[in-house]
């Protein structure tokens, strides 16, 4: 059996739009906050960045954010537990993200 393993760090600041040789911020209502070590993983069927976890220097965070290359939207159900470092991958079997581990 091979094992797989990766660490995705995520560090979220500001939204921003890569376009033609253009960098530009976004004006975002709501946005995720400065976080390090979070998972993020594409999801295909819903055409969405999905970010969860991740750490600041006071806590690990427990939150899960949806980027639709509009805005950003934080989903307030019941998710994960507070976890930095979780990987992320898109089940393609499945249509969904799945989340595996984390500290």
């Amino acid at each position: 059996m091979r094992r797989l393993s990766a660490t995705l760090v995520v560090l979220v600041c500001t939204s921003a739009a890569y376009h033609a040789s253009a960098h530009t911020t976004l004006d975002q209502p709501t946005s995720p906050p400065p976080s390090l070590a979070a998972g993020a993983a594409y999801d295909v069927a819903h055409g969405a960045l999905v970010v969860v976890g991740g750490a600041s220097p006071a806590a690990t965070s427990a939150d899960t954010w949806i980027w639709n290359a509009a805005r950003w939207r934080q989903v307030t159900s019941a998710g994960p537990s507070p976890r930095a470092e979780p990987l992320l991958a898109y089940a393609s079997d499945r249509s969904r993200v799945v989340l595996y581990g984390g500290d």
